[in-house]
């Protein structure tokens, strides 16, 4: 167990990737725990609201992640995946065990989720068209298997590389790929038949 000892957020090194400040908790600096939780929070939120259609809820999901990566800090090393990716699977697994309880109601896309990515404008116009291009794409997006929409969000709205994609779906990046591919293809098709 890690021997916790105060320090300020100013001792914490500001460019220290994931694994530094897993390192420096595991050290008992818990300042870097704090940089930590404030660098992935948002990222993990969105991953689990993607999948959780009560907000209030995706958030306590999301804090329990973080929960469970400060009891277990200790077990944690570098394999040469990023931190988030390894946030992304322990909360891949919190709303997997979540559903399965009588409480639960999760989806795989959520309109206000793609939402998130419009780019703010101040011509009308263009907003009005970029909001029925983001609901279009979440209505093509329900039309492809819950397995390649998991692969598409990771993949481009939360934008994992294919091993981290490969790390938090449980599947080999080969079959990551394959899903993005024939995903992204389905898109395409669904596309072109609307226009054609």
């Amino acid at each position: 167990m890690m021997s916790a000892t105060l320090d300020t957020p100013g001792e914490v090194i500001a460019g220290a990737d994931g694994w530094d400040l897993v390192r420096d908790v595991q050290r008992g600096k818990i300042a870097s725990f704090g940089v930590l939780y404030e660098r992935y929070a948002d990222s993990v939120l969105a991953f689990v609201h993607s999948r959780v259609v009560d907000r209030s809820y995706a958030e306590d999901l999301t804090s329990e992640t973080f929960l469970r990566v400060f009891t277990k800090i200790d077990s944690f090393a570098d394999r040469g995946i990023g931190v988030r990716a390894l946030l992304f699977t322990i909360a891949r697994n919190l709303v997997i065990d979540h559903s399965r309880s009588r409480y639960s109601r999760t989806v795989t896309v959520e309109h206000d989720v793609l939402s998130d990515t419009r780019t703010a404008t101040d011509d009308p116009e263009a907003s009005v068209i970029l909001g029925h291009q983001v609901a279009d794409l979440a209505q093509y997006l329900q039309l492809l298997t819950p397995i390649q929409r998991d692969c598409v969000h990771l993949r481009f709205t939360l934008e994992l590389s294919v091993a981290e994609t490969s790390v938090v779906m449980g599947r080999p990046a080969t079959a990551v790929r394959q899903l993005q591919h024939r995903a992204v293809q389905r898109l395409a098709l669904l596309m072109k038949e609307e226009w054609t």
